[in-house]
Order: structure tokens, then sequence, then C-alpha cells
């Protein structure tokens, strides 16, 4: 089966006659167009000076904001990396603190899928309300895994969710470092 590979960007150049971008707010905002450049024909220029993006929910339920341009949507955050980088975003971006509408630059960090599922939230359908843990009925027990290079790991079965918590917590930020969240 391939393997997803986002859309090459906009050059720079095009997205800075585009938006302007605040590193400090995250906010990126369409530019007021004034000119009759071939650039300029059809824009609505209603938009300018207004935050750019649309909430969109992905193929794996997360949102993040996107905005079209020429008939093609890319998401905001690989929009901005190309805007400070200069460079074609790399295939994954982690938002460090998991909110992916904050699009500080300082929330940003190149990442692998394996770093980026590691620093994902907390699962909607999870019932124990810790990540990596999980009720075995049949032996009346917490289980602790933890996922380490794609493979997950038993780590052992506890009495109390407090214990499970406390052992796969621990192990998360050996094997998982900057990149452990813990709910």
């Amino acid at each position: 089966m391939p393997r997803w590979k986002p859309k090459l960007l906009p050059s720079r150049e095009e997205l800075d006659a585009l938006f302007e971008y605040d590193p400090k707010t995250g906010v990126l905002t369409w530019r007021r167009r004034t000119g009759n450049s071939r650039a300029d024909l059809g824009f609505n220029n209603k938009a300018g000076g207004k935050p750019a993006g649309t909430r969109h929910a992905g193929r794996a339920g997360n949102q993040y904001l996107v905005i079209g341009i020429n008939g093609s949507y890319f998401k905001a955050h690989r929009i901005i990396w190309k805007m400070v980088t200069g460079e074609e975003p790399p295939e994954f971006i982690d938002h460090e603190d998991g909110d992916n509408f904050n699009n500080r630059w300082g929330n940003f960090r190149d990442a692998d899928n394996g770093t980026n599922l590691q620093n994902s939230k907390l699962r909607k359908d999870n019932k124990s309300g810790v990540k990596g843990v999980c009720w075995d009925a049949y032996h009346k027990k917490w289980v602790a895994n933890i996922a380490v290079n794609g493979k997950q790991t038993r780590l052992g079965r506890f009495d109390t969710i407090e214990a499970a918590a406390a052992v796969v917590n621990a192990a998360r930020l050996k094997v998982h470092g900057k990149f452990a969240r813990f709910k």
C-alpha cells in the first residue's frame, strides 16, 4: 500500500504574497491586494486582513486549520513551516502541546510518524483515563502497555490503576523523552 505523501506547496514567494504570519500568535492572515497583477485577478479582497483557514477533520478525526490555494487545500502549519524556513515541510510536523490549532512557530517540531504518535492525546475511546492502561477482565487486573518502535510491549498487570499508570508513565518518559504525553 503506498504511503501518503503531502502535496507540494506553492513557492515561498507565492505564500509570502498571499499571507502574513505572526510567529508569536500563530495566526496566518490573508494579505490585502490592491494591484491589477494576474495574481490579484479573482482574489476576494474581503478576506484581506482576516485570519486564514477553516477547521477540518482529517482521516484520523484530528482537526486542523486548512487553507485553499488555487483549488488545492493545505494544512496551515505546513504553509507556515515553508514560509518560515523556505523549505518544503517534513512529512510530519508535531504540535508540541498537542493543540493542532496552536500554530505558533515555537510549538512546531520536525517529527517522524512514530514520534508524532508518541505525542498523541488520550484517545476518546480510552476507558481507563490513562494512556497505555486498560482493564483485563479475565485476570481482574490493570494492564500497562507502551509502543516502542511501532511494537506494543506489555509492562505488566497491576492491582490498582495508580500502579499501572506510574509504570507506564515512567516507561513513556524514558522511551519517548520530550515527545512523551501522559494525557
